[in-house]
């Protein structure tokens, strides 16, 4: 990897934040990590990630419409998003991807594999 990525975490689930962003940050990733949609685009908005972790359950809203919100704000860059989701139907994966969601991982899963999704998206 080249230059440290941004990384915006949406992630209402404390200890899974905590994880996910002391194993980005040690893979050389810098992060952002908000805990509700509404944190979350207001955080873009400041500053626009490289890319987005993003739990499809939030307490404001799901992730596919934060995603869709994210993307109008990046004009001309799209942000790669990965969606995270502990629900293991099969047409919220699809549809998440139909939306643009560049990688859709089941909880729980382990951290090698958000890192892998990580680097396709780039």
């Amino acid at each position: 990897m080249y230059g440290k990525k941004n990384i915006l975490l949406v992630e209402d689930d404390y200890l899974i934040a905590m994880a996910l962003r002391i194993r980005l940050i040690a893979e050389g990733y810098t992060i952002e990590v908000a805990d509700r949609a509404d944190r979350a685009l207001a955080n873009a908005r400041q500053s626009l990630p490289d890319a987005a972790v993003i739990d499809f359950n939030l307490p404001d809203g799901n992730g596919v419409e934060l995603m869709s919100q994210m993307q109008a704000l990046s004009v001309g860059r799209p942000i790669p998003v990965i969606i995270t989701t502990a629900n293991t139907n099969p047409e919220l994966a699809e549809s998440a991807m139909q939306k643009g969601a560049s990688g859709f991982l089941e909880k729980p899963f382990l951290s090698e594999h958000l890192l892998e999704a990580l680097e396709a998206a780039f």
